[in-house]
């Protein structure tokens, strides 16, 4: 058995890759879905495999430790998606808005939970990578050096989950490829991110963020990137293949390698 990379304990739950309650309230407990990776796997339950990742972390840093970190996750997914016009106008994330007096605690509780994502996704990587600086942030350190995160809203996904609720039950939810860059093998960067309908988070994890792109905890405000319709080829609702197309206009011009690569760049140097 591995042992959990945020305590050293023996690893014996498997984390979910979008949080649980998320899938719970958006498809139910049993549905007919696909999870996008490499390519479209059908899953049928929030339970399934391909949602989770392994054993990697133990159940107290799963379940208990992390509470407060899905707690606040969910009051900023919750005013995030009550208050779409206000945040396309403004293109600014108000934490005192959001949270109240107790912003401070709650954003660095919101950034731990990203945290533990992008650790598992690096963990999972088979390439080697100290975390130690994630781990003893989301064990309760009041800053992190080696943690970014970049808030994105994309409109286009509003739009189509607008559309098909119409009809039928929409709810997007959409994990970004892991990519590696770096010269040292032994000291990578790694980026990704992780949307929940038109909340987007992208993540780096690095020893190379430049101080002038590391987190001020004590900043109530945050920048927000409005994905609007300009950026994309909209004939993309027309592809004949659902998949195809939620994966697009998730993508957008991250749709190349070299392009994610240079986008991940920028978010730290």
């Amino acid at each position: 058995m591995e042992n959990c990379w945020i305590c050293n304990e023996p690893a014996n739950s498997e984390e979910h890759k979008f949080k649980a309650s998320d899938l719970k309230r958006t498809y139910g407990k049993k549905f007919q879905g696909m999870y996008i990776g490499e390519k479209p796997i059908p899953v049928n339950s929030y339970k399934a495999k391909e949602l989770k990742f392994p054993k990697i972390i133990c159940e107290c840093c799963n379940v208990r430790r992390t509470r407060p970190h899905d707690d606040a996750y969910d009051i900023f997914t919750k005013y995030f998606h009550n208050n779409f016009e206000e945040l396309v106008s403004s293109k600014i994330l108000n934490f005192e808005a959001i949270y109240g007096k107790d912003w401070y605690e709650q954003k660095l509780n919101l950034y731990r939970y990203y945290a533990k994502h992008a650790g598992c996704k690096v963990r999972t990587s088979g390439l080697p990578h100290d975390l130690r600086d994630l781990s003893e942030f989301i064990r309760g350190k009041d800053h992190t050096e080696h943690l970014a995160l970049k808030f994105e809203l994309k409109v286009v996904i509003q739009l189509i989950h607008y559309y098909y609720n119409q009809k039928h039950k929409y709810g997007h939810l959409f994990n970004g490829h892991t990519v590696n860059f770096g010269w040292d093998r032994n000291n990578f960067s790694f980026g990704g991110w992780l949307s929940f309908n038109w909340l987007t988070v992208n993540w780096v994890v690095s020893k190379d963020i430049s101080e002038f792109k590391k987190t001020n905890f004590n900043r109530r405000f945050e920048s927000l990137d409005i994905i609007d319709l300009d950026y994309y080829n909209l004939t993309a609702l027309e592809m004949d293949s659902y998949d195809k197309m939620i994966t697009y206009f998730d993508n957008g011009a991250l749709n190349t390698l070299d392009r994610r690569v240079e986008h991940f760049k920028r978010m730290i140097g």
